[in-house]
């Protein structure tokens, strides 16, 4: 009749997410992505509680004013950055358009939703930067294989994580 579809919950479809994606963990995802997923998982447990006093929310209560509230809380008790919240709403996005797929909900709480993006100047080493760490002496054979490493990633854009020693 699907009413025990109607009645599960943010925190339980996150924590079952989670369990699932983990175990895809070294074969198609990358442990970083869960850690992500789990302080995100986490950061949504404590705002529950802190914002509405709840251990957990029915999906079909959630809302675009939830994730406008979450959004605060990231940026405001948080302290983080623009792009840090943006990061961190696509985990959620990831488990309402779950709920949306499975039809727990109508109507997905981030359609209008937006996050703001922050510039950020990268920076770039100089050819000056790059001679001096050319020219360095280093203590080890293993800091010049490194160094050495890096300094053909410059002239070639071979990405450093492709190297291994």
């Amino acid at each position: 009749m699907g009413t025990d579809i109607k009645k599960m919950t943010l925190l339980t479809l996150f924590k079952q997410h989670n369990d699932e994606f983990k175990l895809k963990v070294g074969k198609t995802r990358a442990e970083s992505t869960h850690r992500m997923y789990c302080d995100v998982y986490n950061h949504v447990s404590n705002f529950l509680k802190l914002k509405y006093n709840i251990s957990d929310i029915p999906l079909v209560e959630l809302k675009e004013s939830f994730i406008k509230n979450f959004d605060f809380y990231l940026r405001c008790e948080k302290n983080f950055r623009a792009n840090t919240v943006r990061l961190y709403m696509v985990p959620l996005k990831r488990i309402s358009a779950m709920a949306h797929d499975y039809n727990i909900i109508a109507i997905d709480p981030f359609k209008h939703f937006v996050a703001e993006k922050e510039s950020v100047d990268i920076g770039y080493l100089t050819m000056d930067e790059v001679e001096a760490m050319i020219s360095v002496e280093l203590p080890t054979n293993l800091l010049e294989i490194i160094r050495d490493m890096f300094i053909f990633c410059c002239f070639t854009f071979v990405a450093l994580i492709n190297i291994t020693l």
